[in-house]
C-alpha cells in the first residue's frame, strides 16, 4: 500500500472518529476508532484504556450536551524504523446557557505510532 493511501486511509479514521464518536456523542462507536489501550492526552490529565476514555467521553458530553468538536491540525511523520505518528490537535465549543457560542479550554492532542 502506497503511503498515500495510507495516510488518506488514516486521515479517513480521524474523521470518522470525531464525526460519529465525538460530534455524534456515540462513546460506543469508539471502539471502531480506538484500540482497547488508547491513552487520551487533554484536559490536564492522561485516560489510559478504552474504557476509560468512554467513561470521560460520557462525563464531557454530560457536562457540555451541544459541545461539537474540530480538527484543527492532522499530521502524520514517517518515524526512521518505518512507522507512522499520527497527532492530532482539535478545539471544541459548547453553546452557553445565554445560546452564545463559546470556545471551551480543551484541547486534544493524540499521537499514536502505526
Amino acid at each position: 500500500m502506497s503511503s498515500a493511501v495510507r495516510r488518506n486511509g488514516l486521515r479517513a479514521l480521524v474523521r470518522g472518529l470525531f464525526a460519529e464518536a465525538l460530534n455524534g456523542h456515540d462513546v460506543d462507536a469508539l471502539g471502531r476508532y480506538c484500540a482497547v489501550d488508547y491513552c487520551w492526552h487533554g484536559s490536564g490529565r492522561d485516560v489510559e484504556g478504552l474504557p476509560a476514555f468512554k467513561v470521560a467521553l460520557t462525563e464531557f458530553f454530560e457536562a457540555f450536551p451541544d459541545v461539537q468538536a474540530r480538527i484543527d491540525d492532522l499530521v502524520e511523520d514517517s518515524l526512521r524504523n518505518g512507522r507512522s505518528q499520527i497527532r492530532i490537535a482539535s478545539s471544541a465549543s459548547s453553546a452557553t446557557r445565554h445560546g452564545q457560542t463559546k470556545s471551551l479550554d480543551h484541547r486534544l492532542t493524540a499521537a499514536r505510532v502505526l
